[in-house]
């Protein structure tokens, strides 16, 4: 049975992959800069609370790299594990199964 699901992955996590695993990435957006008081999310982020949480932050205004993105047609629990792996108390990754 295949699960087909989309990890998300900050730049803190991207920045640890070899250049073979990079290329399976494509860039999503940049996030920094922040000069609003509050953000209302995107495709990826519901809100504010959602992305400062993503990033491990307390405030917008500390947020600064880039979120890349993969699509998988099949992400087992093992693949799930490893990546979840990869990040620094579960900061700057979310998984979408579709």
């Amino acid at each position: 049975m295949n699960i087909p699901a989309q990890l998300v992955i900050g730049s803190q996590i991207y920045n640890k992959l070899l250049e073979q695993e990079k290329e399976k990435f494509k860039l999503y957006k940049k996030y920094n800069n922040f000069n609003l008081s509050e953000w209302f999310g995107d495709n990826y982020f519901y809100d504010d609370e959602d992305l400062m949480a993503f990033w491990g932050v307390k405030n917008l205004n500390d947020i600064n790299g880039s979120v890349y993105i993969r699509k998988f047609d099949n992400l087992s629990r093992e693949d799930e594990k490893f990546w979840r792996s990869l990040s620094l108390n579960g900061d700057q990754i979310k998984i979408y199964w579709c």
